[in-house]
């Protein structure tokens, strides 16, 4: 490397992590805005690869040959095997296998990573994944030029919102995307994120989530820690909400989504958050859906629609789930919030759909029954979302004793109704299934016996 480039490296790690996330967000929403007035084809390309190339290098410090070497792996394996019906898979396990042996490594201390080169590898496995599909489902590989300049597309390269291959290809050979009304979308989205921008500032003041973990918090009763428990827990995500609302208007600067038909920006095609939808969702299965919606886009894609084989649908969401963990990282928390999730989801799901008294009168859904379920709905979410934010064992059996393990009863609760009507439900179509049985074999005896005499009478008449 050299005494000049191991300065540089040096330097970069001393920096502190969230000031370089700060740094290339801003930059990076910056230099999106200069993308459209590029002229299209090779000029942006180069433009486009050349600044995700010194953001990916400037971030993954040491760890760059990482980088490198899963991306030279997975293009290798694409090009041995994309006529056949694996690619796509063993791209999956590659990619994903390496990033699990890495985070293995970084977890136990035997190769360290900063947080800024664990950035790096995070929106990588899923883009590899998504060309080597790609190029199974096209019968060919895609050009290295534009395997690379996908990769290397740097607004939200490490950040997220997930971009596909054919729309950030698009944005960067389309001469309409210099028409996109960027900067209208970026005040539109802002506006609309002001709540989280709020949350933001006032969570280390008022709704530290470390609150949780101290032994006094228990002496505070329990409709408090709950209701703490909720806030906290949202304003512990706006900071990284607030990194997507930056990182969605980068790819918007770019054109990305610009539709000239209509003049406008398709936001679903990057869009990462709904506030709408995840914090304010009836169901758990809402409220998921709503929280950083590219990456979920791309589970509901892969790792759960091409799973080889028939599977259950709940054990094919618990694959997706532990993809996901996996993908976030190592950590027990990680697993336990993602493990379990489905199994909530799947009870919460049998209960909501139950025939609720009353239920057919408007007022009464409106003003009674989607308030309760908003509101055991967000409880419920932040519940399961305790050890994604606490991570190891000792904290978040700290937080969720902090809640008195009230999750646990509501779902415990869910299952038990869920199960008595189930069971109720059998028993009364057996019940009339059988009656239905003994009714015909009624109608049918009946009808044999008093057929003879309608024959006889018919033939009597004739005589």
């Amino acid at each position: 490397m050299g005494i000049p480039g191991a300065f540089i490296v040096a330097w970069l790690q001393s920096v502190p992590a969230e000031l370089m996330f700060t740094f290339f967000l801003i930059t990076g929403l910056l230099q999106s805005f200069l993308v459209p007035h590029v002229p299209k084809g090779g000029p942006r390309c180069w433009y486009s690869s050349v600044n995700g190339l010194m953001t990916v290098v400037a971030m993954s410090t040491d760890a760059m040959h990482h980088w490198v070497a899963v991306t030279v792996l997975s293009w290798l394996t694409i090009q041995a095997t994309v006529k056949t019906p694996y690619c796509g898979r063993l791209v999956f396990v590659l990619s994903f296998g390496y990033q699990m042996v890495m985070r293995y490594l970084d977890y136990t201390g035997r190769v360290p990573l900063s947080d800024t080169a664990s950035m790096t590898m995070l929106m990588h496995p899923l883009k590899l994944v998504e060309v080597a599909f790609l190029c199974q489902d096209q019968g060919k590989p895609v050009s290295v030029a534009d395997f690379m300049n996908y990769l290397l597309f740097f607004p939200a390269s490490w950040s997220g919102p997930f971009v596909n291959y054919k729309d950030v290809h698009t944005a960067l050979h389309s001469e309409v995307t210099v028409k996109a009304k960027s900067l209208t979308y970026t005040v539109t989205r802002t506006m609309e994120t002001l709540p989280m921008l709020a949350l933001y500032f006032l969570r280390n003041i008022y709704f530290d989530v470390d609150e949780m973990l101290k032994d006094e918090f228990l002496l505070k009763p329990l409709w408090y820690r709950m209701g703490f428990c909720i806030i906290s827990t949202v304003a512990f995500r706006s900071r990284l909400i607030i990194a997507w609302l930056v990182a969605e208007c980068s790819v918007a600067a770019t054109g990305l989504g610009y539709d000239p038909n209509n003049d406008t920006i398709d936001r679903e095609l990057f869009r990462a958050y709904d506030i709408a939808v995840s914090e304010m969702g009836t169901e758990m299965k809402q409220n998921v859906r709503g929280w950083n919606c590219s990456v979920q886009k791309w589970m509901a894609t892969y790792p759960y629609k091409r799973i080889p084989g028939k599977w259950p649908k709940l054990l094919k969401r618990v694959f997706a789930m532990t993809t996901s963990a996996v993908w976030h990282g190592l950590s027990p928390g990680y697993f336990l919030t993602f493990s379990v999730f489905p199994f909530f989801q799947e009870a919460q799901e049998a209960v909501w759909k139950l025939k609720w008294p009353l239920s057919d009168n408007k007022a009464v859904n409106d003003f009674v029954y989607d308030p309760f379920k908003r509101l055991v709905t967000a409880f419920m979410m932040a519940f399961v979302g305790l050890p994604f934010v606490f991570r190891e064992w000792d904290p978040v059996l700290k937080s969720l004793r902090a809640v008195s393990w009230s999750g646990m009863y509501v779902l415990a609760s869910w299952v038990v109704l869920a199960g008595a009507v189930g069971v109720m439900k059998k028993k009364g179509k057996r019940k009339k299934r059988v009656e239905g049985e003994g009714a015909t074999k009624a109608a049918g005896e009946g009808g044999q016996e008093g057929g003879t005499p309608k024959k006889d009478e018919g033939r009597v008449k004739a005589e």
